[in-house]
């Protein structure tokens, strides 16, 4: 499962990264998996959406898909990672490549492929940050609904492909049910 080996890459990740891009690769794989931002909203980011009035913000404020404004709460961990790598800059994109440019889709791939091999994972992709996000959610017994919007759905169908359920799960919650 996706979801599992992301959590595994969680929890390696700082200690395996030895690239001279680690507080940025660091920052995009737990941002995505912290937010639940699609891989084009996350590389859309510019810093002025993070930092307001020089102070790491505690949600952010974007455009996503279909042009629509969504607020997205950023947890302490994630605001102290925006701390520590935003202390040198004060605008532009928040992803920048070895080139000085917004980070492309295929370069935040290759990123993901990169940590992933170093963790001995395979099928992780960058949709998985969001995936893992909304499984993550669910196992914190988050409804379904605040799924949706914290994803940006128009529609519980679409939040419900990206979580599963297992067999254990069902017998727990038949089984804590009582009528009196």
């Amino acid at each position: 499962m996706r979801t599992r080996a992301l959590r595994n890459i969680v929890k390696t990740i700082e200690a395996i990264n030895e690239h001279r891009h680690k507080k940025r690769n660091t920052l995009l794989v737990l941002l995505g998996i912290y937010t639940g931002l699609r891989i084009s909203e996350l590389l859309n980011l510019d810093i002025e959406d993070i930092k307001i009035n020089g102070k790491i913000s505690d949600a952010i404020v974007f455009r996503g898909k279909g042009r629509k404004t969504r607020q997205v709460p950023l947890s302490r961990r994630i605001q102290v990672l925006l701390e520590d790598y935003l202390k040198n800059y004060e605008v532009g994109p928040l992803f920048v490549s070895q080139m000085g440019k917004r980070m492309s889709r295929f370069q935040a791939y290759v990123i993901m492929r990169n940590i992933a091999m170093k963790t001995s994972q395979t099928n992780v992709a960058t949709h998985s940050l969001r995936k893992t996000f909304a499984q993550s959610l669910l196992d914190a017994g988050v409804d379904v609904e605040t799924m949706r919007v914290l994803l940006g759905h128009s529609s519980i169908s679409v939040t419900q492909r990206y979580i599963e359920t297992d067999e254990s799960k069902m017998f727990a919650a038949v089984g804590r049910l009582s009528f009196g």
